[in-house]
């Protein structure tokens, strides 16, 4: 099986090396490098749940995702976002921590795509254990006639001066439920990329790791533009996210990966070692 993990490796190397200008990664700063008080390109930290990080990160900056905050806590900080805050450490069973129950987003900006087109999706994430992930929402931007159509949903504004977007239930980003207006964004399409980290192997524990995956976005979901959503729960602790990438690639790069993926089997749910 190593030999397998090492094939796939050295395969998803050669498509990044082959899209490796600077503009062929649709996210906008994708290794968090950018930015004053926050990363361009991404949601505000909020400083009690997520942190950016000067080393935070494979190298250089990173998220830091701490799930292990009770959920009170992180309640009270939302509706006092500019209040100093500290973290009471947590015991018993943790259920009623963040990671517990809401789990910690950040959202990129939009990023529009084609449709009927493939994309490559990779990132490095490292943490105690668990399932992160990243889910991958694909929007339509509402019309009159789908207005009129469609009843209410729930909308949350990922930037204070963006578009509105629907998501699928209420979380923690601020939302509303209400009846769609034109210009706002309607999700049609939902896909997530999960690193099991709890898989890999005992001599790797703790280490980054690198997931990739390939997304087809069909003509029937009318996907205009997406959003990136970096996300983390259970078990408490702190999670690090690096080097999100998204990148159109053809049908047939998009099935040589799909291909090394169903080689892999369960080892692909743990993604490969960074580094290796």
């Amino acid at each position: 099986m190593c030999g397998v993990v090492a094939v796939f490796a050295c395969l998803l190397c050669a498509l990044c090396q082959a899209g490796s200008a600077k503009t062929d990664n649709l996210v906008k700063n994708p290794g968090f490098e950018e930015g004053k008080d926050v990363p361009v390109g991404w949601t505000k930290p909020d400083n009690l749940t997520v942190f950016w990080e000067a080393k935070g990160g494979v190298k250089g900056n990173g998220l830091r995702f701490d799930t292990d905050v009770y959920r009170k806590e992180w309640e009270a900080h939302k509706d006092a976002p500019d209040a100093k805050v500290e973290k009471t450490e947590t015991e018993g069973t943790k259920y009623n921590t963040v990671g517990g129950t809401a789990g910690v987003a950040v959202y990129s900006e939009p990023i529009p795509v084609e449709k009927d087109a493939w994309y490559l999706f990779e990132y490095d994430v490292k943490g105690p254990g668990g399932e992160p992930f990243i889910f991958l929402n694909g929007y339509w931007v509402a019309t009159e006639e789908a207005v009129a159509k469609s009843g209410t949903k729930i909308f949350f504004k990922p930037f204070p001066n963006g578009p509105s977007f629907s998501l699928v239930a209420m979380g923690s980003s601020g939302e509303e439920k209400r009846p769609p207006v034109v210009g706002d964004y309607i999700m049609a399409f939902r896909r997530r990329f999960v690193v099991k980290l709890g898989e890999a192997p005992k001599s790797e524990k703790g280490d980054w790791r690198r997931y990739s995956g390939v997304v087809h976005f069909e003509k029937r979901f009318n996907v205009e533009l997406v959003l990136l959503e970096l996300y983390a729960y259970w078990p408490p602790g702190n999670y690090f996210f690096d080097n999100i990438l998204m990148r159109k690639v053809t049908e047939a790069e998009a099935q040589q990966v799909l291909d090394e993926k169903k080689k892999m089997g369960k080892a692909a749910n743990c993604g490969t070692r960074v580094g290796k």
